[in-house]
């Protein structure tokens, strides 16, 4: 099974959020890491695993 996972981080200089969306394959060796792309908005986010990931 897939693994997607959203993390929240908060800039604690500026208060900027940023929205990381991180995924491993399904049989993806434990030697590679996850893959991940960072957005702005938890909208955004949300966009990209439902158009990318069946959601």
């Amino acid at each position: 099974m897939m693994s997607v996972t959203v993390q929240h981080y908060v800039n604690p200089r500026n208060g900027v959020h940023t929205y990381i969306v991180r995924w491993r394959e399904e049989n993806q060796p434990d030697t590679l890491g996850d893959y991940y792309v960072a957005f702005r908005s938890f909208a955004s986010a949300v966009d990209f695993i439902c158009t990318n990931f069946d959601g």
